[in-house]
């Protein structure tokens, strides 16, 4: 699976997280309704109440047709990546470039343009170069701060992509980016006409809700002696001293487009029919504020009520006895140019009166009505998970299902004019039956302390635990807790056997019993230990530890014994995991295990193979002027996860990043870089390299 500067596959949406991040605040509150078209949401209200549309302007937004001498036409000519709202910034620093970029983005979820591949997140990235090695850094963005480490070779690639989810994309409300921010109205230019900012204009911003509107970057040595983006406070950084501490650009590149049609979502639409007349109820939702009508025979119109400061509509109207009830009902919202009109199912309303399974005579009855009375809507339920069979309900609006063991959990009952309805089932009659669970057989050392458990035991009110018998003959050994459901039993030094035996009650004179068997061993060993066998592991490869321990222990522990320092994620588990450093490596581990009669420990050795260098296939090296786009991508005879693919423009690692890639389980990989401070000059070429070792230089590079 390939990942894109885009997009974020949903299958590593919940393994990726580059950085640390918190909670976020809701700061978008309402996504609004989505475009039948190409099936994404025509706009995000954030809190302060502004409204961006998807913004299309290809001069003006990050907005390109892959064919720009064909229309606009989805999905055939349509974007892979579409934005609401965009806001990049980029500063040297004193040896290379930072950027963030921010955005929130709609995309697809295999990569291509796939109409219900429609995937919609917030987006934070944070890219910084030229840094000292290992160091720390707090990075101010307009919407937070953020402490990273650089990598070893003075690097920073943070990636946070948020609130990732698809339709209805509700997922954006709490993707911790806003409210949006925009031009600065006392600066000149001003925006141009229905936008926020413009993709080639750099310019102040307001509206950080944290009071910062920069990009700031606070750690050693991130700033040149004299630069004219030096901060200008000297106790920003982490040593007052140092004026090239801290570098800061009051400058973003913002695209938005505000919204002009706000659509319309249809809710719900039923009707009611009895011998008076027939009644129409139609639910929607838009945009406070909007002329929407409803109508059901395509001429007839009622318009919708809308609920005060919210995007609320409600109409209901009459239709003539004398028609057929329509099979769908339509909105049309008139303030947008061109008008929007959605449909939907017309349906009744049915409604469950009664579902209920009596437990004492295997009974379901359901019981049922559809707000149709004149038409005598058939109404019937389906097979239910238990295997309780369908059927209709009678005219009294009744079924009674016999012979049932296990009832269903839920009923769904469907009309068949289109309307369903779930409910519940509620059980009624017998109490559930009384059972004792003591538990499996348990050894244990002698002295040693073992749990007795009976919480598993079903309709018990009290629990009473004892002793028996006892083999060999001797005192029966004290149960601690005995009157709760899980107790404990202290062994005797000498070996022994004892039988003990459980007893619940139900509080109404019912009792159920059940015995455990609790034997101490008769050897004093200490336990046997296999670290495991020895393994090889690539740079950045997931390695799991596989050690075992036999006979008496207490507690296990792996220490590092030897080779570059590594984090296992437990070392008190007997199958801790850690990745594998960078370079040619041998690291050996030791585990131990201590027991009440001694320790014993093992060791296993996990090193890299000798020679492992992928070899690297170029597809494609592009880099379009009008987006500042870098576009890379190819393959390596090595596949993911484990090792990166790392891009330089020219010949060799000493020219500026332009940006890297996670090799996947394929061994695909691109390197997709927008807005890109990287300008590939006349007759450009790239170097590609591996972080296993493999690479090719010189490849040219077409700028279109």
């Amino acid at each position: 699976m390939r990942v894109r500067k885009g997009w974020i596959s949903a299958a590593l949406m919940g393994l990726l997280f580059i950085g640390a991040t918190s909670a976020m605040a809701q700061t978008i509150q309402t996504v609004g309704p989505i475009d039948s078209v190409h099936g994404f949401p025509r706009w995000l209200e954030d809190t302060n109440g502004v409204v961006l549309g998807l913004c299309d302007d290809e001069a003006l937004c990050a907005f390109q047709r892959p064919d720009v001498l064909l229309p606009l036409a989805f999905p055939d000519n349509f974007p892979d990546e579409v934005f609401w709202y965009t806001c990049d910034a980029a500063t040297p620093t004193a040896g290379g470039n930072a950027a963030l970029v921010i955005a929130f983005e709609g995309a697809f979820a295999i990569g291509d343009v796939i109409d219900g591949d429609q995937v919609s997140f917030g987006r934070l990235r944070i890219r910084i170069e030229g840094l000292q090695p290992n160091s720390s850094y707090t990075i101010t963005t307009p919407y937070e701060v953020i402490d990273l480490e650089s990598d070893s070779l003075g690097e920073i690639n943070h990636a946070d992509d948020r609130g990732f989810g698809a339709a209805p994309f509700t997922g954006l409300l709490n993707a911790g980016i806003g409210p949006f921010l925009e031009w600065d109205p006392a600066v000149a230019p001003a925006p141009p006409a229905g936008l926020i900012g413009d993709i080639g204009v750099e310019h102040t911003v307001i509206g950080s809700p944290i009071g910062a509107n920069y990009f700031r970057i606070e750690g050693p040595g991130v700033g040149a002696r004299g630069a004219a983006n030096l901060c200008a406070d000297p106790a920003l950084g982490p040593d007052p001293l140092l004026l090239t501490d801290c570098i800061q650009t009051p400058n973003f590149i913002v695209t938005g487009k505000l919204a002009t049609n706000f659509g319309v979502t249809i809710d719900r639409a039923t009707y009611t029919k009895n011998a008076a007349g027939t009644m129409v109820g139609v639910w929607a939702t838009s945009f406070p504020g909007q002329d929407l009508r409803a109508s059901v025979d395509g001429s007839t119109e009622f318009a919708l009520i809308n609920e005060v400061g919210t995007g609320n509509y409600f109409a209901r109207f009459p239709i003539s006895n004398a028609q057929a009830v329509p099979e769908t009902a339509s909105v049309t919202n008139y303030t947008d140019l061109p008008t929007t009109t959605v449909v939907a199912p017309l349906t009744d309303l049915v409604r469950i009166i009664q579902a209920s399974f009596d437990e004492s005579t295997g009974t379901l009855v359901v019981r049922g009505n559809s707000s149709d009375s004149v038409g005598a809507q058939s109404l019937s339920i389906g097979v239910g998970a238990s295997g309780v069979g369908g059927g209709t309900l009678d005219p009294t609006g009744t079924l009674t299902v016999t012979g049932i063991s296990v009832p269903p959990k839920t009923i769904t009952l469907d009309s068949a004019a289109g309307g369903r309805t779930v409910t519940d089932v509620v059980v009624t009659g017998l109490t559930a039956a009384l059972l004792a669970d003591a538990g499996v057989d348990v050894t244990g050392a002698p002295g040693g302390t073992l749990i007795l458990d009976g919480s598993n035991s079903v309709g018990a009110l009290t629990f009473s635990w004892s002793v028996a018998s006892v083999l060999p003959a001797g005192a029966a050994p004290a149960i601690t807790n005995a009157s709760s459901p899980v107790a404990t039993i202290t062994l005797p030094l000498d070996p022994i056997e004892v039988t003990i035996v459980l007893t619940v009650t139900d509080g109404l004179g019912a009792s159920s019993t059940d015995l455990v068997v609790v034997t101490n061993v008769t050897g004093s060993l200490p336990p046997i230990v296999n670290a495991g066998a020895d393994l090889t592991a690539a740079e950045g490869d997931f390695v799991a530890l596989n050690g075992s321990a036999d006979g008496l222990f207490d507690n296990v522990l792996w220490t590092q014994i030897a080779g570059a320092t590594v984090t296992l994620s437990d070392p008190t588990v007997l199958s801790p995991v850690f990745t594998m450093p960078p370079g040619q490596n041998v690291l050996t581990f030791q585990l131990t295990a201590n027991g009440p009669f001694g320790m014993a420990s093992d060791t296993v050795t996990i090193d890299t193979p000798a020679g492992a260098v992928p070899t690297l296939n170029i597809s494609q090296a592009t880099y379009t002027t009008s987006k500042a786009m870098w576009r890379i991508n190819g393959t390596s005879s090595i596949p993911g996860p484990g090792h990166t693919v790392t891009i330089y423009l020219g010949i060799g690692t000493s020219g500026p990043l332009i940006g890297s890639s996670v090799v996947d389980t394929l061994g695909d990989w691109e390197v997709r870089e927008r807005n890109s401070p990287v300008n590939p000059g006349p007759a450009p070429v790239v170097t590609v390299v591996t972080s296993l070792g493999g690479e090719v230089i010189g490849i040219s590079v077409t700028v279109q």
